[in-house]
């Protein structure tokens, strides 16, 4: 069975202070094959449970997500710009350690 990959479009609606979300299956060509219809709720009593998740997607799918949101500049709360500090971080030691070996006379190849 082929399966489509799912794209996301985030629309902000400003004035409303929402964001309008359309999901579409997409064929090899980028092609939309299939759209989301609005999501129902369905009222739960005392003793039932969710019996399936709303939604099935692939970790690819859910990354595309993210990726489209991060776009409109929806950031994760808990650590919000870590993935940025972290990175220049990264840069600073770098940076560090070549003045530092640079300036012991080491040789950063051996």
């Amino acid at each position: 069975m082929q399966r489509n990959r799912i794209d996301f479009l985030f629309q902000t609606e400003l004035l409303q202070r929402f964001i309008g979300v359309h999901i579409a299956a997409l064929d090899d060509n980028g092609k939309a094959t299939h759209v989301a219809q609005p999501l129902t709720l369905l009222p739960l009593d005392e003793n039932s449970e969710p019996a399936f998740p709303a939604l099935h997607i692939s970790y690819d799918d859910a990354q595309r997500m993210m990726d489209r949101l991060w776009d409109i500049g929806i950031r994760p709360t808990a650590g919000a710009g870590s993935a940025g500090m972290m990175a220049a971080t990264e840069r600073h030691l770098a940076d560090m350690r070549k003045i530092a070996f640079d300036l012991l006379g080491f040789d950063r190849k051996g």
